[in-house]
């Protein structure tokens, strides 16, 4: 049968139309109670989600969650039932999801489609985003200091800051898939990164909400697409599609030149001192480093040189590969690290045992 001009535009509003509904299926996002408003010293307002403990007795410290590279607060929750907030928030914990700037929920002193808006890089997050948060957080509960959970990104901004700004007000910190090297990253994903740079090199934003869209079809039907990202096995078919649609933000490529190693201002530059010294030595919070063994956006080699390279005296290293955990963990790719069935069994009860270790916890009131 012949492509009349009629059934070709019919086959497109159809297929267009699926798009769009699975895109809106897929655009999910976990609702804080309350949402905060962080104002930073160069002008940024920044989102803070409040998420209130649930749990019968209330952990006095406060949890701040660091989101990762062009994600935002969706990616700790991409399977609602096996959420890292809510498995928090029934510890006993006060959660706040941080959301840095550049995603839709913040506000810059430029307009956001101004190249001025993505001028911004590592350095930003760790040397305003980060104590801006903190700040506010300490505020608002009246506690002294915070546990900051990163994942990939963000626990290398916490690292940062806690090198640039001291640990002072760092509790307990834990970082998850977080690299401190990229001469070890490999992939396709990174890889076209790379040719989509060099192709524009002046590009001040890469759209990568716009760009992911057709794809959230390709994923449905073929998800060993998204391996890059996450081990499939460990994600519903609705989750893996929340992460490259409901989680993704668009994206400054300064930032991004940081994890391509493009340019002088690198993470290995931004991780050394001036004197060629390792600025992660000045890192002293208690930390737990966690790496996924079927992670190939940040493998266990760029992860785990974290516990040689801090200075603190209490640290751990879990590695989640299938073989480390008595109750046999699968293994565990970049983002199921943090919202999956697999993580919500055998690695949240550790991160909460880490973080309420030496905490004093109340009746339901922060003193």
């Amino acid at each position: 049968m012949a492509l009349t001009p009629g059934l070709f535009v019919g086959s497109v509003v159809v297929a267009c139309g699926l798009l769009l509904a699975l895109a809106k299926w897929a655009d999910r996002s976990p609702q804080a109670e309350t949402i905060h408003t962080v104002q930073t010293e160069d002008g940024w307002q920044l989102a803070l989600h409040h998420f209130k403990s649930v749990g019968p007795s209330r952990c006095v410290t406060p949890v701040i969650l660091g989101h990762g590279l062009m994600m935002n607060r969706s990616c700790w929750a991409l399977d609602p039932e096996n959420s890292m907030i809510a498995a928090l928030q029934a510890a006993g914990f006060e959660v706040f999801a941080a959301e840095y700037r550049g995603n839709r929920s913040s506000r810059g002193p430029a307009h956001r489609r101004s190249p001025e808006y993505w001028d911004f890089d590592l350095l930003d997050h760790a040397q305003q985003d980060l104590p801006a948060i903190i700040d506010a957080v300490r505020s608002i509960t009246a506690a002294d200091r915070v546990h900051w959970v990163g994942h990939s990104m963000g626990g290398v901004v916490a690292y940062l800051y806690g090198a640039i700004h001291g640990c002072k007000y760092l509790d307990r910190v834990v970082t998850l898939g977080s690299p401190v090297r990229t001469g070890k990253i490999r992939g396709p994903g990174l890889a076209l990164l790379r040719i989509l740079r060099k192709l524009q090199p002046g590009r001040k934003v890469f759209r990568a909400r716009l760009a992911l869209l057709p794809v959230l079809p390709l994923a449905l039907m073929f998800p060993q697409l998204l391996k890059i990202a996450i081990n499939p096995r460990n994600l519903s078919t609705r989750a893996r599609l929340t992460l490259i649609r409901g989680a993704a933000e668009d994206l400054s490529t300064r930032l991004l030149d940081n994890f391509l190693a493009q340019g002088p201002a690198n993470l290995k530059t931004y991780l050394e001192s001036k004197d060629g010294g390792d600025r992660m030595k000045s890192f002293n919070a208690p930390l737990l480093v966690v790496a996924g063994g079927s992670d190939l956006l940040a493998p266990p080699a760029v992860v785990a040189p974290a516990m040689e390279r801090v200075g603190s005296a209490q640290r751990r290293y879990l590695l989640l590969d299938g073989t480390d955990l008595k109750s046999g963990a699968p293994s565990l790719g970049h983002s199921d690290l943090i919202s999956s069935p697999a993580a919500a069994r055998h690695l949240f009860p550790t991160i909460i045992d880490w973080l309420q270790a030496d905490q004093d916890t109340g009746d339901g009131s922060l003193d």
